[in-house]
């Protein structure tokens, strides 16, 4: 734990790499050449589309960006609660519902069947995701995809549709529809 009062951080390491202890100096104790990996997973949902609520399936594409690092907040009861990444805030995600304003600050690109999503900061990413013929299709047809940016679940460990419930409803998420570039 790297403890800044405001905000912390939260991160695993090998025993090698860095000892297990909670950091209150304004120093953050990082091994050289250190990554934080992230899964990904495109999911085709069911959704209501137009006025006489003809359901059509849309392309949800889940990231987790840092399976071994979080951030997390200090409530002001002194509480902590995990926030997402500010880059992600400022690109233009915003915690469920939906709306249908896309993202500002990121851009999806497909190249073959793959989906990248990269942001205008350069701070973050990029991410990709492997996609099927359906969800590229949709992806394309519909010129965009909606990505959720979440600690909540791994994408990898999803089998089944209702288990990302909790990353499409938590407070742990960011989502956004986000277009694609060109």
């Amino acid at each position: 734990m790297d403890d800044f009062s405001i905000f912390a951080s939260a991160t695993l390491h090998h025993h090698e790499c860095r000892q297990s202890a909670w950091n209150e100096t304004d120093q953050i104790r990082a091994a050289a050449g250190e990554t934080v990996s992230h899964h990904t997973l495109c999911a085709l949902l069911p959704v209501a589309y137009g006025d006489n609520g003809e359901e059509g399936r849309k392309p949800f594409v889940l990231v987790n960006p840092g399976l071994e690092m979080i951030y997390l907040a200090r409530s002001a009861l002194g509480q902590w609660a995990v926030e997402p990444n500010r880059a992600f805030v400022d690109a233009g995600f915003a915690p469920p519902p939906l709306t249908s304003t896309p993202v500002p600050g990121a851009v999806v690109e497909l190249r073959g069947n793959q989906l990248v999503i990269g942001f205008r900061s350069g701070l973050m990413g990029p991410f990709d995701v492997n996609l099927n013929d359906e969800a590229r299709n949709l992806v394309a047809a519909e010129g965009g995809a909606v990505v959720l940016m979440t600690h909540a679940v791994d994408p990898h460990e999803i089998t089944d549709p209702t288990q990302l419930e909790p990353a499409l409803r938590g407070d742990r998420t960011l989502m956004g529809y986000t277009q694609l570039a060109g």
